[in-house]
């Protein structure tokens, strides 16, 4: 039971393969404990499966690797044969009946309903890798419009579709910081702002636009995004190293500004 909280705790930190490794502790101890007592353990052993559906399913929301839907379907199915050890008058079978059925439903429809949505994410993957290997900022820059443009064709498709929300958000925020580089600055706020309305969960793209800002001699706004993030977590470290960061990243390609003195002193000193 412990192995499956902790693969819940992780599931909803999104760390989905500390999930996965904690889940599949506690499946094998289930799966032996439910052949000698089935009674007792095939509903702990159920439940197991069905976090491992949702883990699944999440991970085939996050990758588009169709290998997830089958062992999503084949951890559902699973639940499925454990639980109808039990009469569903019980109030927990019947809750655990219920969600695992709504996951069956999903990785059925989704064979139905997504292959097109997934084969249009596809073509974004080459993309993003051509990105990577553009050696000049303006190429960069220029490949990364292209990701965006294609990710906005597809999100006027699926505008409820969480996951292309995400991947467009996050578009627009490397698309700032490659515009930084070849000082496209009016460009590059105008695209951490789409970035943000589109997902306001990824606060990194605020460092891009505070660059922006400060580039563009907006020390203002600037110094109150660095204000405001400077002491928050971000990745093992905090804002204000990754903004330090930024700075250094930009210097050596030759651009710099008045300003960036100005609030290297004030991340040293507040």
């Amino acid at each position: 039971m412990t192995q499956n909280n902790l693969g819940a705790m992780y599931y909803n930190l999104n760390a989905y393969g500390q999930a996965e490794a904690a889940y599949l502790e506690a499946l094998e101890i289930y799966q032996r404990l439910a052949l000698d007592n089935p009674q007792r353990y095939n509903v702990y052993l159920a439940n197991t499966l069905k976090n491992m559906g949702y883990l699944h399913q999440a991970l085939l929301r996050q990758s588009f690797d169709w290998a997830y839907r089958s062992s999503g379907m084949e951890y559902t199915r699973q639940a499925e044969a454990a639980l109808s050890f039990y009469s569903t008058d019980i109030p927990l079978v019947k809750s655990y009946g219920d969600s695992i059925a709504k996951l069956a439903m999903y990785f059925e429809k989704v064979a139905e309903d997504d292959l097109q949505f997934q084969a249009q994410v596809n073509q974004v993957l080459p993309l993003e890798e051509q990105v990577e290997t553009e050696t000049g900022p303006a190429q960069k820059a220029g490949k990364q419009v292209e990701v965006v443009s294609l990710l906005e064709k597809i999100w006027q498709q699926y505008p409820q579709n969480e996951t292309i929300m995400g991947r467009l958000a996050s578009a627009y925020g490397t698309l700032a910081w490659h515009q930084l580089f070849v000082r496209q600055f009016a460009e590059a706020e105008q695209s951490a702002r789409k970035g943000l309305d589109i997902g306001p969960s990824r606060e990194w793209i605020h460092t891009n636009l505070a660059l922006a800002l400060l580039f563009q001699g907006k020390y203002e706004e600037a110094e109150a995004l660095y204000l405001d993030l400077q002491d928050k977590p971000y990745g093992d470290s905090t804002f204000s190293q990754a903004f330090l960061d930024d700075f250094a990243a930009l210097e050596a390609a030759g651009i710099t500004h008045p300003d960036v003195e100005k609030v290297r002193a004030l991340l040293k000193t507040e």
